[in-house]
């Protein structure tokens, strides 16, 4: 008799069952010889199936739950893996027949590559012939053609200048990959897959003496969403080249809300003169798709021994082995999930890793790089706790919005732990809550120039979050809160 496991890798349906002659995994030679609800399926009696992946190649999953043999041969159109037999699969093609935006697709020959959802750099390397968003990607037309935890979504085909196709997507979680960028100069398409609920671009250099950043940004519409000459307020997105590693970021105000589709970026590398540089721009694009309010935080304890106000740590030492168990730090934490409760953001996960400090532990702008390149965790936002910040005065430091989703991590956000000589562990606590919601997509809702953030219904008033002196409450407003729930920082599930 074979194993049930066998039934989830091969099934033959379209069956039903009748009769109550065989229980899960006998042998069979038709529907009616198995119980009710199941169905034969080479030779063995099995469960229904919810999705395809449950009959395994060349096969779909209607609607009543029985598997259906596909039909389709080389050369047959396809709009599914499903539709082709085993042994092929469904390729996109090169043009939009009908012209309606929708690619057209062939069954043809398995490749020799990489299965569905493992990464991939361009076609060749899937099996199927389908490189997109770095993964390769089954094509399909329901979500009953996706494996479980995925769904059946619109996505933007870079190589057809936008046209679109249909592949599964994981439901939630964060994606993340390279678009190659040709030259010092370039113009590239980013695409948005339909279920995507931001998006964020980080474009980053080698050269520490030239910057990188967007020069103009349109929408899938063709709508105008940023031009550097236009100058840094007067841009419906707010972003400026930086040193080494800049980021755009949507949504990050409420006058621009994410489309599915192609985004038209034009980026380079800058001489301090503004003229473009010599260097070539790395572009990491994530999108994360499907709802989330988790926040996962790993801290980074940098060279805590000795210090001078270890009285706030309880045993004198705060390191990974003392926060679990440390009453302060754990308070400090309460306090944080309190502030990010009151936006709807629950701190999920935490880690504890200790940074030997190699002369780190007292940060300045010009070594703050060194420290975050130290970032073990590319996912949710590294937290670097250290003795103080120069120039004096200063409590955190950290980009805004940062870098999601790079490899091997090298992000997050510095927290000075000086306050706790002359304040508290609350104090730190809406310090962090401040430079995490920076890092996630909000600006201060009144800097020190008086300027305001671009969220329309958020104030300019103390008793906000966002108040620049990082003192405020935790109070938010509904726009500031929609900025920091479609962070892609949120949901640490990164799918590669």
């Amino acid at each position: 008799m074979r194993s049930v496991t066998l039934f989830l890798l091969v099934m033959v349906g379209g069956l039903a069952a009748c009769s109550n002659a065989g229980g899960l995994g006998a042998a069979c030679e038709s529907g009616d010889e198995c119980e009710k609800d199941l169905q034969c399926v080479r030779s063995v009696c099995v469960a229904k199936c919810e999705r395809a992946s449950q009959c395994g190649d060349g096969f779909s999953c209607n609607e009543e739950g029985f598997c259906v043999v596909a039909r389709g041969v080389t050369g047959n159109t396809c709009s599914s893996e499903t539709d082709c037999s085993a042994g092929l699969s469904c390729q996109l093609d090169e043009s939009d027949p009908d012209d309606d935006g929708m690619l057209g697709a062939t069954c043809a020959e398995d490749r020799n590559g990489h299965l569905a959802g493992q990464e991939c750099a361009r076609d060749a390397d899937c099996r199927n012939g389908t490189c997109a968003l770095g993964t390769c990607v089954d094509l399909c037309s329901i979500d009953r053609d996706c494996p479980p935890t995925m769904v059946c979504a619109g996505i933007p085909r870079v190589e057809a200048r936008g046209a679109e196709f249909r592949g599964c997507l994981p439901e939630r979680g964060v994606i993340s990959w390279d678009i190659p960028v040709p030259a010092p100069s370039a113009d590239v398409l980013v695409p948005v897959p339909t279920h995507a609920v931001s998006l964020s671009m980080t474009m980053s250099v080698n050269d520490d003496s030239q910057l990188v950043g967007a020069n103009f940004l349109s929408s899938p519409r063709n709508v105008e969403l940023f031009d550097r000459l236009k100058g840094y307020l007067m841009n419906p997105l707010r972003h400026r080249p930086l040193p080494i590693q800049s980021v755009l970021q949507i949504p990050s105000t409420s006058a621009v809300k994410l489309e599915p589709g192609a985004y038209s970026l034009s980026l380079s590398s800058l001489r301090p003169n503004n003229t473009v540089g010599s260097a070539t721009p790395r572009l990491r694009a994530t999108v994360r798709v499907g709802a989330n309010a988790s926040l996962r935080l790993h801290f980074h304890f940098v060279d805590l021994q000795e210090y001078p106000c270890s009285a706030q740590f309880d045993g004198g030492l705060l390191s990974a082995a003392t926060a679990a168990a440390s009453d302060s730090f754990q308070g400090y934490l309460t306090t944080l999930r309190g502030i990010f409760a009151n936006a709807g953001i629950a701190i999920s996960t935490q880690t504890y890793d200790d940074v030997a400090s190699a002369g780190l532990d007292n940060v300045t702008t010009d070594n703050a790089r060194e420290l975050l390149a130290l970032g073990k965790y590319r996912n949710g936002i590294n937290v670097f706790l250290v003795r103080s910040i120069s120039p004096g005065g200063a409590l955190a430091l950290g980009p805004t919005p940062g870098p999601i989703g790079l490899r091997g991590g090298g992000t997050g956000v510095i927290i000075s732990l000086e306050s706790l000589c002359y304040q508290d562990w609350s104090h730190v606590a809406h310090t962090t809550a401040f430079q995490l919601a920076k890092f996630m997509g909000l600006y201060p809702n009144r800097d020190l120039n008086g300027t305001l953030d671009p969220i329309d219904d958020s104030d300019d008033t103390s008793d906000n979050l966002m108040f620049f002196s990082s003192r405020g409450t935790s109070r938010v407003s509904p726009g500031q809160r929609a900025i920091l729930g479609a962070s892609p920082a949120l949901d640490g599930s990164a799918v590669q």
